[in-house]
């Protein structure tokens, strides 16, 4: 019985290595507003896909009460594009394009007020 679970679980690495998702993008820094108050649970999302195109992945974290977030996606290798955006209320979103497989970048975003 093991030697069974033991081929499945190398045939299943293996069928993940191949067709599975090991490319990574990871970001981190601090969110804050025009005067350099940091901006607590800022909606960040970070994803891959295209309208048209189906969401292969995607994650979405809060920033804490100092401004500060960690955010990562696990996706295809070789995406070359990765969307991140900033949200909360009373402020005008922040959205970019990252390059995919980006590990440990840190990005500080300072939002704008909608005033």
């Amino acid at each position: 019985m093991s030697r069974k679970i033991f081929i499945a679980v190398c045939v299943a690495y293996t069928l993940f290595g191949f067709f599975g998702c090991d490319g990574r993008t990871s970001l981190s820094g601090r969110i804050t507003d025009s005067h350099n108050t940091p901006i607590k649970d800022a909606k960040i999302d970070l994803w891959t896909g295209t309208k048209g195109e189906s969401l292969s992945s995607s994650s979405s974290e809060l920033s804490d009460e100092k401004g500060n977030y960690l955010i990562q996606v696990t996706h295809a290798p070789g995406k070359d594009v990765v969307n991140f955006k900033v949200s909360k209320d009373g402020y005008k979103s922040h959205t970019e394009k990252i390059k995919g497989g980006t590990n440990d970048k840190s990005l500080n975003i300072t939002l704008e007020s909608e005033e």
